[in-house]
């Protein structure tokens, strides 16, 4: 016995059927590989020369080392589908005022002076594309820690640098107008802290303190912003 109606309804589903299977190969392709703007990034590793410029803070004396520019390398590692580790050897040639406390306000600042600064980093990014690039950009954050030292141990006063750690975070973009080559531009900010010698909140032969007990601390974290930028050669091992 034949039922006209269900051959009818077969026939329509499988007609609907046939239409539909364009829409859904078409879905599940998505963008053209060749028309896509979202790439594999083969690199695993990479070697940077870096050059930039750090500014900030000095403190409420001003004494503290700030403004110049800054050298370095880095390495650049891949540990995880988005993850990056980095070690860093920087060199910063900045500028710092000697603060005499046994002279009048107006006169106990002498300088600018230079003061070179190394700083040894290690840390770690996040890129936000994982491991492909759009259109050839890959953005990034992260941080890095270590240490800051300065290079000459001439003292000119009863406040040094000496060595302090340094906590970095920063923000950046990586492009690759090809796989072997990673241009970077990053804003950095180089946080230390500085503690002030007990002398500079005491008042001398008549002369004021540099610091106030009232109002002054005997330490300070300061903030400097550095912008970054990069030329490095890529590995895919």
């Amino acid at each position: 016995m034949r039922f006209p109606m269900v051959n009818c309804g077969l026939r329509i589903g499988a007609c609907a059927a046939l239409l539909m299977l364009p829409g859904r190969a078409a879905a599940q392709v998505g963008h053209d590989p060749g028309r896509s703007p979202y790439h594999d990034l083969r690199a695993r590793q990479a070697a940077s020369l870096i050059g930039g410029f750090l500014r900030g803070e000095r403190g409420t004396p001003r004494a503290a080392p700030s403004d110049g520019p800054l050298v370095g390398i880095r390495y650049d590692r891949q540990v995880g589908p988005a993850a990056e580790v980095l070690i860093g050897l920087s060199a910063a040639r900045l500028d710092k005022f000697v603060i005499d406390p046994t002279l009048p306000p107006e006169t106990r600042a002498t300088g600018p002076i230079k003061n070179d600064i190394i700083f040894m980093e290690v840390g770690a990014s996040l890129v936000l594309t994982g491991r492909k690039t759009w259109r050839g950009f890959a953005p990034y954050v992260g941080a890095m820690l270590g240490v800051a030292f300065e290079t000459d141990l001439t003292t000119f006063s009863n406040f040094t640098f000496g060595t302090r750690l340094a906590v970095t975070p920063h923000a950046g973009i990586k492009w690759f107008p090809v796989q072997a080559l990673a241009f970077k531009a990053e804003l950095r900010d180089v946080i230390w802290r500085v503690r002030y010698p007990d002398s500079w909140f005491t008042a001398q032969a008549g002369v004021p303190s540099i610091l106030s007990l009232a109002t002054d601390k005997s330490a300070e974290w300061l903030h400097h912003p550095t912008v970054v930028l990069s030329l490095g050669y890529t590995f895919t091992f």
